[in-house]
């Protein structure tokens, strides 16, 4: 049985044509085509978007950490602040009045200094380990530098003290004497470097 169309129809599409029968496949393949794009970009934007949003969580977490472990350790900070001040104090004290006796060393805390130094760079943070090591090292270099003739000053000398000492000074200990101004300028050296790594640690 052959079914009819109805006459309107068949009028509307007497003037058909294969060429428009192609153009509207290709018009509804491209509808389709961009519909099934914009469905994908749309969910790969929220993919990525949520992607970001976790990302962010994570860095707020690692943030949160770290300043967690900072807060934790403060006693840390502060003690190896107080650390790095005192080895400013024998810096200055040896390049401006030095040079020092083993035992002016002792006076101006050298020895102190030493094993705060090496008691930190176990304990402390991770970025700090190498600097005070390194720091230590310089400060026992100092230590091998002391002078052994009674001209270097036994202990610190007051402002008010004005005692001119004439003892002589032997050639080795002259020799120790410039050995030593040049073991202090490396020692300043490490605290600088120390002083950065403090900083960025845990800020200034």
């Amino acid at each position: 049985m052959n079914a009819a169309l109805p006459g309107d129809h068949a009028l509307a599409m007497a003037g058909v044509t294969a060429g428009d029968w192609l153009a509207i496949g290709v018009g509804t393949a491209l509808g389709i085509i961009a519909t099934v794009v914009a469905i994908a970009i749309g969910r790969w934007q929220r993919l990525t978007q949520l992607g970001d949003r976790v990302q962010d969580r994570a860095e707020r977490r690692a943030e949160e950490r770290r300043l967690a472990r900072r807060e934790s350790r403060q006693h840390q900070y502060h003690d190896t602040h107080e650390a790095l001040r005192l080895g400013q104090q024998i810096e200055w004290q040896v390049r401006n009045r030095g040079p020092f006796t083993d035992r002016g060393l002792d006076d101006l805390g050298l020895t102190k200094f030493v094993m705060e130094l090496e008691q930190l760079a176990v304990r402390g943070p991770d970025r700090l380990r190498e600097p005070l090591n390194r720091l230590a090292a310089a400060a026992k270099d100092l230590r091998k530098a002391a002078v052994t003739s009674p001209a270097a000053r036994a202990s610190v000398r007051v402002p008010e003290d004005e005692t001119v000492l004439t003892a002589p000074i032997t050639h080795a200990d002259f020799r120790l004497a410039i050995q030593q101004d040049r073991a202090v300028q490396e020692m300043a050296t490490k605290l600088d470097a120390a002083w950065s790594a403090l900083t960025e640690e845990w800020g200034s």
